[in-house]
């Protein structure tokens, strides 16, 4: 990589910036430097590493700017938070899907604490804290946040982050079997290539009978499962995996 033109290390800044985020020119290509010009690398190294580069940041956005902006999407009746429509016209100004999993890396980018709605305060704080005072720095950070789930240890967060998001209450330990499979559907329809068993799992969740609930545990290893398994006779069956995955598989394979 140490062969590269200006031009391709320009470009690789400015991709890596893409995904990275509130970071200035010089403070990209240092990581990528130290990683040797590799970009996945260099991606790994910053959000494992995170803290180490908060001081090199680009300093806040404006605060007030932030908060006019939610002006326009806030609800006639409680200005603390988005309407229903405010809340659309809000994703499609920043180029998001509404149905997509997008919607959940803008919460999880925000810190949002229940599901489906942004408050007031998390959208300021959130969107002035990585830099943004218009509604392109705000467009330019969510894409960024966006493509960093194409980083496993980014998507593993999210992914963790998302069972804890929707839960009702702090004390609830389980979400509903069928809230779980459309959050499947949400979040790991976008990786469907590299999760071949995922549309009969889903299909499966939806007609078992005894699958009610699913626990942190079961969330987190279903995703370990079938991005471990590509195919019904790889699977192995002396994983410590959950009772679900073995009789899911007992099942896919009279299917068969």
């Amino acid at each position: 990589m140490s062969s590269l033109s200006s031009n391709e290390k320009k470009n690789k800044v400015k991709e890596f910036k893409d995904i990275a985020g509130n970071l200035s020119d010089s403070t990209a290509q240092k990581i990528l430097e130290s990683n040797k010009w590799d970009s996945q690398a260099a991606l790994n190294d910053y959000f494992n590493n995170s803290s180490k580069y908060d001081s090199e940041k680009k300093s806040a956005g404006s605060p007030d700017k932030v908060r006019k902006l939610f002006d326009k999407y806030a609800d006639k009746e409680d200005g603390e938070i988005m309407s229903e429509d405010g809340t659309i016209q809000f994703f499609k100004d920043v180029g998001v899907n509404p149905d997509g999993h997008e919607t959940l890396a803008i919460a999880w980018l925000l810190s949002s604490t229940e599901m489906g709605l942004f408050q007031r305060k998390e959208f300021v704080d959130g969107f002035a804290g990585q830099g943004c005072s218009t509604v392109q720095d705000i467009k330019g950070v969510v894409k960024g946040k966006i493509a960093s789930l194409a980083t496993e240890t980014q998507f593993r967060q999210f992914y963790k982050w998302v069972f804890q998001h929707v839960k009702e209450d702090e004390k609830k330990k389980t979400i509903p079997i069928n809230l779980a499979v459309q959050l499947w559907k949400i979040v790991l329809g976008s990786k469907q290539k590299d999760l071949p068993l995922l549309e009969k799992w889903l299909i499966w969740c939806e007609q078992a009978e005894d699958f009610k609930v699913v626990n942190r545990d079961v969330w987190e290893q279903v995703y370990d499962f079938l991005r471990e398994t590509k195919g019904l006779n790889a699977y192995d069956d002396s994983g410590a995996w959950p009772v679900q995955v073995d009789e899911f598989i007992e099942w896919a394979k009279e299917q068969k």
